[in-house]
Parts: structure tokens; C-alpha cells; sequence
């Protein structure tokens, strides 16, 4: 943009003495020269009025420019202190979940004593259970076979007598 207003600024230069000249030249003619010279200073008037509004636009733009510079570089240093403070509580985070892994570590592994020991209790509990069943199915075939010897003590009894 610098490079613009340089350009800009050298024209307006020389159109000024563009101007200047035509205006002595104007002083010293007449007649259809004269009428030909004052359109001429017109025309250049006109130029030199634009490249004028071009200089001041041009200079306007660059101190906007400059307002977002530093706006740019205030937000730069913001996003760079958010981004140390992120990189911090990402640390903390990674920490915290290296503690989380060793305890889920030490939970799967006490999860799997347990399921062991609730297999192996589970086990027993079925052996016991068998047993129980057997003892049961015993105790009603001797109960059926009481009611037989009752009977043949009965009749032994009556026998005898």
C-alpha cells in the first residue's frame, strides 16, 4: 500500500505541475489557444482533484490498516496465552488420566479375582448343592424303605404271636 501512495503522490506532483504550466501558458495566449488551454487546466483540475481524493483514500486506508495490525497482533498474543493455558489443563488432563488407567488397571484386575473366586464358590456351591440332592434322595429312599421294614417288623410281630 506504501508503494500505491508513493505512485499516487508522484502523480499528483506532476500533474500540480502539469497545472501550473498550462496556467503561465494560458496567461501568455489567446484566441482558440486560450479556449484550448483553459480545457485543458479544466481537465488537469479535474485530474489533480481526483488524484487528491485517491491521496486521502489511499491515507485513510492505510491507517485502518494499521488499526487492524494491532488489532491482529492483540489477538495474536491472546490466542497464544489461551493456547498455554490449553496446553497446561491438556497436561493436567493427561495426568489425571494416566492416574484413571493405573486404577482401571488395578479395578480389572481385582474384577478378575473376583469373577475367579465367584466361579470357583459358584462351583462349590454346585458340589454342595449335588450333595445335598444326593443326601435328600437318600433320605427318601430310606424313608420309603422305613415304611418296609415297619411293615415287616409288623408282620413278623403277628407272626410271632
Amino acid at each position: 500500500r506504501e508503494g500505491e501512495l508513493s505512485e499516487i503522490q508522484e502523480s499528483h506532483h506532476k500533474v500540480e505541475e502539469e497545472v501550473r504550466d498550462l496556467h503561465s501558458q494560458i496567461m501568455n495566449i489567446g484566441g482558440d489557444e486560450l479556449k484550448r488551454a483553459k480545457a485543458d487546466l479544466e481537465e488537469c483540475t479535474k485530474h489533480c482533484e481526483e488524484l487528491r481524493k485517491e491521496v486521502k483514500k489511499a491515507l485513510l486506508d492505510a491507517d485502518a490498516m494499521v488499526k487492524n495490525s494491532r488489532k491482529a497482533e492483540a489477538s495474536s498474543k491472546a490466542a497464544a496465552e489461551e493456547r498455554k493455558v490449553a496446553e497446561k489443563v491438556l497436561g493436567e488432563l493427561k495426568e489425571e488420566h494416566a492416574k484413571l488407567e493405573d486404577k482401571a488397571a488395578a479395578v480389572l484386575v481385582s474384577h478378575n479375582e473376583l469373577r475367579d473366586n465367584l466361579a470357583e464358590k459358584g462351583q462349590v456351591l454346585t458340589d454342595l448343592a449335588q450333595k445335598r440332592d444326593n443326601v435328600m434322595q437318600q433320605a427318601r429312599e430310606m424313608k420309603a424303605s422305613e415304611g418296609d421294614l415297619v411293615a415287616e417288623i409288623e408282620e413278623k410281630a403277628r407272626a410271632l404271636k
